[in-house]
């Protein structure tokens, strides 16, 4: 007969074995850790600042992860893309954008200290422009010089060239600007790809 309450693990013939036991005595037989977690006595706290603070281990990971976290913010601050770059107290800023058979390249030129006005004397500033193919090799350069007075165009200024972007004979194409920028005591590179238009 099957059921519920059959009783299986003895031969025939023989009395089954029966243990009787008290609800909850195998408890003292556990580490108190186990026994603690199991009634309730020692529950894990509960909240997403009590769990990375609870132990020394979560402690030293959340001030690792806060401190990588400032490191990477510091870096994007500090650090500038190969477009920008200051030369004396003017930031320099390079562009190119493709329009139709022309690259136009821009070079922003804005007042590096807005406070200062005694550093932001006018200046000279001098461009050696090379455009590249898609090979990487110069195809084309171009000499350009803009006198820049910071406090009187504190809003910024452009110095501009236009190059055809396609040779026809060779079928050249441009697909980047490499930019020396100097104003006669500092020469930064400046270095960008073509905005297509």
């Amino acid at each position: 007969m099957f059921g519920d309450n059959m009783i299986d693990g003895y031969a025939e013939g023989e009395e089954p074995l029966v243990f009787y036991h008290k609800n909850g005595e195998y408890r003292q037989y556990e580490s108190k850790q186990y026994r603690d977690l199991a009634t309730g006595e020692n529950q894990p706290k509960k909240g997403l600042f009590r769990v990375l603070v609870n132990t020394k281990g979560n402690r030293l990971m959340l001030v690792t992860v806060c401190m990588c976290a400032a490191l990477v913010f510091m870096v994007s601050l500090l650090a500038r893309s190969p477009n920008e770059d200051v030369v004396g107290s003017v930031v320099c800023s390079l562009s190119a954008i493709s329009m139709e058979d022309e690259v136009i390249v821009s070079i922003k030129l804005t007042p590096y200290s807005q406070k200062k006005e005694s550093e932001n004397a006018p200046c000279t500033l001098n461009a050696s422009i090379v455009a590249y193919n898609k090979d990487g090799l110069p195809i084309e350069n171009a000499e350009i010089s803009y006198k820049y007075d910071p406090v009187a165009e504190k809003n910024g200024a452009y110095m501009r060239y236009k190059f055809d972007n396609l040779d026809v004979i060779n079928g050249f194409d441009i697909s980047k600007i490499e930019c020396d920028v100097s104003n006669g005591e500092v020469q930064k590179k400046l270095k960008c790809g073509i905005e297509k238009h």
